[in-house]
């Protein structure tokens, strides 16, 4: 074999070794998402087409293009169309096959959750008071989905939610307008 060919076939050794490995079957980035406001006006629906094992980390980037804090995250699990019901597509936590997965949340370590996987559609609910997102800042937040029926494609819906003095004030706020058009009125 001539030096050259040897070259470039250990050329496209050393390439295809330091090649980023492919993600599990279920393992899912999904794209980057700006959200401009806060609450379920601002939802923002993703199709996951699931594959064996039916398992694994989804993950997304998320910017807060709002004007206020955000300290909560929400996602939710739904059916499509067409397809099977999402009655056993959960959220997991704690240990699973000797790993953590356990949600994740790239700003802190200082954050809770909470899951219900009773209700159909399952949810899950990131709470960050001490580590909010601020408004042009950037996380990622990770979770590990079981499909455990094997469904084909499901949904998951996302959210964020803020801080909650600033939805005190936006509902002090409405209140107070609703008070005085009331008063007027009389």
């Amino acid at each position: 074999m001539k030096c050259r060919e040897f070259a470039i076939i250990l050329t496209g050794i050393v390439v295809l070794t330091f090649l980023p490995l492919p993600a599990a079957a279920h393992d899912e980035t999904l794209p980057d998402t700006d959200f401009s406001g806060v609450g379920t006006g601002y939802k923002v629906d993703f199709q996951h087409d699931d594959e064996d094992p039916f398992k694994g980390w989804v993950s997304i980037t998320v910017t807060n293009k709002s004007t206020i804090d955000w300290t909560d995250f929400h996602v939710e699990i739904f059916q499509v169309s067409g397809q099977g019901a999402v009655d056993n597509v959960h959220f997991l936590e704690g240990t699973y096959e000797s790993q953590n997965v356990d949600p994740k949340y790239s700003l802190s370590t200082n954050y809770t959750w909470d899951i219900d996987n009773d209700v159909v559609g399952a949810t899950l609910d990131y709470y960050f008071p001490s580590a909010v997102i601020a408004p042009d800042a950037q996380a990622t937040f990770q979770f590990y989905t079981d499909n455990s029926d094997q469904v084909d494609i499901f949904g998951m819906a996302m959210y964020p939610t803020p801080e909650p003095a600033t939805a005190a004030v936006v509902l002090l706020g409405g209140a107070g307008l609703l008070f005085r058009r009331r008063r007027r009125a009389a």
